[in-house]
């Protein structure tokens, strides 16, 4: 699964696919076709066995702005229907990103997160970035990361 689109850089070794959001000129601003890219980039790493984690990240100095204000200006004109469908569309995608088998990782803010909680609430170290794409069991560390999102 290596690839590139519009707005979308996909590269996968190891067992981890990067998915780079590819639009730094507004901020990786989510637009209607972001999340089509997006949401069948997600999909595609879920059904590929040999994918265990996923890196979620951006071009430029910015994950993402949120939605993109053209997008929103296009849309203030859709009618209810077409609303509607754009709404479902973009929920279709963060109900993809929350059901996804891997972990996802967000590798830019892995280095300062030094210790994280486990589901049990037990506290633990946090791998370093060369553990994870070396093993998923590198340095004891086991495969089932935790989830660190990086929302800016």
């Amino acid at each position: 699964m290596t690839g590139m689109t519009d707005a979308l850089h996909i590269t996968s070794s190891k067992g981890i696919c990067e998915i780079r959001l590819n639009r730094p000129s507004v901020h990786n601003a989510f637009d209607d076709g972001l999340i089509a890219e997006l949401t069948k980039a997600l999909e595609s790493a879920n059904r590929d066995a040999s994918v265990w984690g996923v890196v979620l990240s951006g071009e430029g100095s910015t994950f993402s702005a949120g939605a993109d204000l053209n997008w929103m200006k296009r849309a203030s004109q859709f009618t209810e229907a077409q609303n509607l469908d754009d709404a479902r569309k973009f929920a279709g995608m963060l109900r993809t990103l929350a059901q996804i088998r891997q972990d996802i990782i967000d590798i830019e803010r892995l280095p300062e997160i030094a210790w994280t909680t486990d589901i049990a609430g037990t506290v633990t170290r946090a791998p370093s970035i060369d553990s994870v794409t070396d093993s998923p069991w590198a340095a004891g560390v086991p495969a089932s990361l935790p989830l660190i999102a990086n929302i800016q």
